[in-house]
């Protein structure tokens, strides 16, 4: 399970409005329809890196697995 810090992080970076996640540093836009892409900033984004994922690293600290019946 994540800690309340890694969603903080996740905040610190992103925004989510919408169905859009936004970079806070350079405001470009990923609709959640794209969600299995990697993130494009802008040229200039100092955030700017291969491999980003936001909606998906949003949705691995968000889901969290319920725990074993006894006896399963």
């Amino acid at each position: 399970m994540y800690a309340h810090k890694d969603l903080q992080d996740w905040q610190a970076a992103w925004t989510m409005f919408n169905e859009e996640i936004t970079c806070s540093q350079c405001a470009a836009r990923q609709p959640s329809r794209l969600s299995n892409t990697d993130f494009i900033h802008s040229p200039a984004c100092s955030r700017a890196g291969k491999g980003q994922r936001p909606w998906e690293d949003l949705m691995t600290m968000l889901i969290v697995p319920l725990p074993q019946a006894v006896g399963a």
